[in-house]
């Protein structure tokens, strides 16, 4: 599985098109904001200015959905034309599993079905399988999985294929998911997925395939990005994926929590027109990343307040001001209003990503199916 760090690749933007003016409608009420609302501190404001009707963060949310609908509405063309919704090369689909898992999760059923149909056809099951014959990948056949179950299809009956057992049959004896034909492609987060569907599918595997994940758990609490690193370095988006997995086995593990107090250490103070906010580092250590606190915000949402940490308000003093931060990462102007930007270009997975995290959604009850 491609590690997500919320950069994009170098390439062109995403094409603009018109049916990113409903997003902008929706972001109209952001931009007469001017700042992010505080809306955990309980102090009254002294500023006579009326309070907007809607809040920043729930604006920005409905803004990012809108904008991802439109851009399945694309995909879902490219992938029913026979082709790759935006040129990828195999194993990877791009960001189009998550915006499906985003669409679910925020409720946008008229683009979920579409797009899942699309995807389950055989040559699109394969393209994310490996190369249809002889080659196979663990990491990116369970999200793939999991994100079909999320949108309502059986994974034992995708594009002619039983995902489930697919999984069950790169389980090693260490119980770690691998790759056949080719090696290092699975990394934690294909691990964590792993763990997604083989639990949701009741079957015996899904026990050492845990317990490889919580293996590869460094001391510090946090999960590192790929299952080689000798170093045992922490990797937030790894760690917070690993959170969701194991949520799915026992909610409130103490692995999870340890992992949770990892996360919160992590946090990086931040300021947006002068309110004092808070993000997470991208894994090349280039700033912060929209991928990373979506993911460090889904985590977290999972863990409160079922593992709240004594003396800690973390939904005012982590989760709103990390939500806000996403906010103010929205494109306000043009044709992909709506969208997070990654490097002030239009993101998918960053958008996808970010309207889950804005919603407030648990991942875990999306992964339900």
């Amino acid at each position: 599985m491609t590690r997500r760090t919320g950069r994009r690749p170098a390439g062109r933007p995403v094409r603009s098109a018109p049916w990113r003016d409903g997003a902008a409608a929706v972001l109209a009420g952001l931009l007469a904001c001017g700042v992010l609302l505080a809306g955990c501190t309980g102090d009254a404001s002294e500023d006579p200015t009326p309070v907007p009707s809607q809040d920043p963060v729930t604006a920005a949310a409905d803004a990012a959905t809108a904008w991802l609908a439109g851009f399945a509405a694309e995909a879902t063309a490219r992938l029913e034309a026979g082709r790759s919704p935006d040129g990828r090369g195999i194993g990877d689909h791009g960001p189009t599993r998550d915006v499906l898992l985003a669409l679910v999760a925020t409720g946008q059923d008229a683009a979920v079905g579409p797009l899942a149909a699309a995807l389950a056809e055989p040559a699109h099951v394969d393209a994310h399988l490996g190369d249809g014959e002889h080659l196979r990948l663990g990491g990116s056949t369970a999200e793939l999985a999991a994100a079909l179950t999320a949108a309502g299809h059986d994974p034992r009956a995708v594009g002619g294929l039983d995902l489930v057992a697919e999984v069950r049959a790169l389980v090693g004896k260490d119980g770690r998911v691998g790759d056949r034909g080719v090696h290092g492609h699975t990394q934690t987060a294909g691990q964590a997925w792993s763990v997604v569907v083989l639990t949701r599918a009741g079957v015996p595997e899904a026990d050492a395939v845990t317990g490889a994940l919580t293996d590869l758990q460094c001391d510090d609490g946090s999960f590192p990005a790929s299952p080689d690193d000798e170093q045992c370095v922490g990797d937030v988006e790894a760690t917070s994926l690993a959170i969701v997995a194991l949520q799915t086995r026992e909610p409130s593990a103490p692995e999870a929590t340890a992992a949770r107090d990892w996360l919160l250490s992590q946090a990086t103070p931040t300021e947006v027109d002068g309110a004092e906010l808070v993000a997470w580092q991208a894994a090349d250590d280039t700033g912060l990343s929209v991928v990373s606190t979506a993911l460090a915000v889904l985590a977290l949402t999972e863990l409160e307040p079922t593992a709240a940490v004594p003396g800690m308000d973390i939904e005012c003093r982590t989760l709103r001001p990390a939500r806000e931060w996403l906010a103010a990462q929205a494109v306000t102007r043009g044709d992909d209003a709506g969208a997070l930007a990654v490097d002030q270009v239009a993101d998918p997975r960053a958008t996808a990503w970010g309207a889950m995290a804005l919603s407030g959604t648990r991942l875990t009850t999306v992964l339900d199916g």
